[in-house]
C-alpha cells in the first residue's frame, strides 16, 4: 500500500515515484455516443491523491493493452508510457529480467470477459527484479 494515501499500486517504481495503474473495463464509465471511455469518478480521485502524494501515474487502459498481442509490444506500449516523465528505460540483466516491469511478460494479456481479474501480486514492484517493495 501507498502509505500517503493507503491505495495499493499495480507496478510501483519507487525511485522514480511512477506508479503504473492497469485499469481494466470497471475503470472507466459506459462509452458515450463516440465511443469514448471516461474514467470513473474513484478511478479518477486515485489518481489525483496519488499525484499529490508524489507519484507521477500512467494509466493503461484495458482496450489499448488488449489490442498488444506479443510481449515485445507490450514492453514497447510501457516504454513509451515512461519516456515523457524521464524514466530511464529498463536494461535486461543477465538473467534477462528487466525492471519494467517483470521478466518475460510485463503484464498479464487481458481477457476480453469484463469479469476477468487480473492476476494478484505484490502492491509494489521494486526496481529489480523479484524482490518487491513497500
Amino acid at each position: 500500500l501507498e502509505p500517503r494515501t493507503g491505495y495499493s499500486i499495480d507496478l510501483a517504481l519507487p525511485s522514480s515515484r511512477i506508479a503504473i495503474e492497469v485499469d481494466g473495463p470497471s475503470h472507466y464509465l459506459r462509452p458515450d455516443s463516440q465511443g469514448v471511455r471516461a474514467p470513473s469518478g474513484t478511478t479518477m480521485l486515485k489518481r489525483r491523491l496519488l499525484a499529490a502524494a508524489g507519484w507521477r501515474v500512467i494509466s493503461v487502459p484495458f482496450y489499448d493493452w488488449d489490442r498488444l498481442n506479443t510481449a515485445d509490444e507490450r514492453r514497447a506500449y510501457l516504454e513509451r508510457a515512461v519516456a515523457p516523465l524521464g524514466a530511464i528505460a529498463p536494461q535486461a540483466s543477465p538473467g534477462g529480467c528487466t525492471s519494467l516491469p517483470s521478466c518475460s511478460s510485463p503484464l498479464p494479456a487481458r481477457s476480453s470477459s469484463p469479469n476477468a481479474s487480473r492476476a494478484q501480486g505484490p502492491d509494489y514492484e521494486a526496481d529489480s527484479c523479484g524482490s518487491p517493495s513497500g
